[in-house]
């Protein structure tokens, strides 16, 4: 049995940065992947408001720059409201654009 002979020449193998950014656009991954920034900072601004947020608020869903946030504790919505415009504008600063415009808190 003969053994295969490998060229010195350079590999026609795309580098990995590549081929990610090749799926990323091929399906539309970017948005994903900002809107799980946007709601990871958001999980941040809680977690350094009040660590027992967290434990009442769940993300229904960030469509059209509109991020639905279920809480199931009235007490901690009511402090969540008074809040609204700091967080708003604290994930967008992280962002680095206006990628959400309102949070709707719902229960």
């Amino acid at each position: 049995m003969r053994r295969k002979k490998f060229s010195n020449k350079a590999s026609t193998i795309p580098d990995v940065k590549s081929v990610l950014n090749d799926l990323s656009d091929r399906f539309n991954l970017s948005i994903a992947v900002l809107k799980g920034k946007a709601i990871n900072y958001y999980f941040e601004i809680l977690d350094s408001l009040n660590p027992v947020f967290k434990e009442f608020v769940k993300i229904s869903d960030l469509t059209e720059g509109i991020l639905y946030v279920k809480v199931s504790n009235s007490s901690i919505r009511n402090e969540l409201f008074m809040f609204n415009n700091y967080i708003l504008k604290t994930v967008n600063d992280k962002m680095g654009s206006r990628f959400i415009n309102k949070i709707v808190l719902v229960s």
